[in-house]
């Protein structure tokens, strides 16, 4: 059983990871983003692009059009 307090963590952990996706956006490398949270430079590649590609999956939108609003490149 999920209880609140799990809800909280799990919503923190995605407002965190969205951080990333929005700081990515912007310009930012991730290896920048790694050094400032703690985490290598693959594992915030891994998490947004998981983010990322969720989106251009589910959006019902062209994929280009998606992907737009992120980063360039991989």
């Amino acid at each position: 059983m999920v209880t609140p307090v799990d809800d909280a963590k799990h919503r923190a952990r995605d407002e965190e990871i969205l951080g990333w996706v929005r700081a990515r956006a912007s310009g930012e490398k991730c290896t920048a983003i790694g050094r400032r949270v703690g985490l290598t430079c693959g594992a915030i590649s891994l998490a947004t692009k998981d983010i990322k590609d969720a989106d251009i999956a589910k959006s019902g939108e062209p994929e280009a059009v998606v992907a737009a609003a992120y980063w360039r490149g991989k």
